[in-house]
């Protein structure tokens, strides 16, 4: 994400932070590499870690989703994509973010939150007004950390427990530390 010269938001170019010595950055899927790379992401955390049903991982869904994706770069290394999250229009101003997944070696390190916050200001910058997710009932306290609201009965999807959690955005949300790199502890 970038915040042009009259400050407003553009989400085609990235967030990056540090952790120990890699950077990671949060960046806008652009191009069919890189979204088989999230696809990836997505069947080694859903499918092979959760068992869900490779069937249902991926969906129509995909074909119209904005999808970022946390790509790690460090010295002694090249390029790896290790999360990715989703956003859909689900209209009336209302987004749903989905498909969040963390490579298990980088959970713990904040990149499941930059993907949120990422999403929350890419829904922002396209004039949503709230955003829902269906959470894992295990998640729900990180994204209870990050504002959302726990809605309604438990229910299973792919035979997981899940919640429906929703958050109210302004469309006039602060820009994240757009291409400044900062030290997450």
């Amino acid at each position: 994400m970038r915040v042009n010269q009259e400050g407003s938001l553009s989400f085609y170019g990235e967030v990056a932070f540090m952790v120990s010595d890699l950077k990671i950055e949060i960046v806008r899927v652009v191009s069919d590499t890189d979204l088989q790379a999230v696809f990836s992401v997505r069947m080694q955390v859903f499918v092979i870690e959760q068992n869900v049903p490779s069937d249902e991982e991926l969906d129509s869904y995909d074909a119209t989703a904005v999808h970022l994706l946390a790509m790690i770069n460090s010295s002694d290394r090249d390029s790896k994509i290790v999360g990715t999250a989703r956003l859909l229009d689900k209209g009336n101003r209302l987004a749903k973010i989905g498909r969040v997944a963390v490579l298990k070696e980088f959970r713990g390190l904040g990149v499941g939150t930059e993907l949120m916050n990422a999403a929350e200001y890419a829904a922002a910058e396209q004039g949503f007004i709230e955003i829902l997710l269906e959470a894992q009932v295990h998640a729900i306290p990180f994204y209870e950390k990050l504002g959302y609201f726990a809605k309604g009965a438990i229910f299973l999807d792919a035979n997981i427990e899940h919640r429906l959690m929703r958050k109210s955005i302004s469309s006039k949300m602060p820009s994240p530390d757009c291409g400044i790199e900062r030290l997450v502890n």
